[in-house]
């Protein structure tokens, strides 16, 4: 969090893409998208990447969704 907060003070904010959710050996996500379908239901895709490094078509994801109108943060 330390490298998201941005700004001086009082007038700071989030730097979405700066927030590390957890770090690790795998490779990040590429052509990641997220999409809102209908009955507010997020849809998350990207490209697979098994078998890049030491990923594996079984590893598993962390998502997390975070709505600023409301504070609300989803994963």
């Amino acid at each position: 969090m330390s490298r998201a907060i941005v700004g001086s003070y009082p007038d700071t904010f989030l730097s979405y893409p700066k927030i590390l959710v957890s770090q690790g050996p795998l490779p990040v996500a590429e052509n990641a998208v997220a999409t809102l379908q209908a009955d507010d239901i997020i849809l998350f895709t990207w490209a697979d990447n098994s078998n890049t490094g030491i990923a594996q078509p079984n590893d598993k994801v962390i998502l997390v969704a975070y709505f600023p109108q409301g504070g609300n943060i989803i994963y």
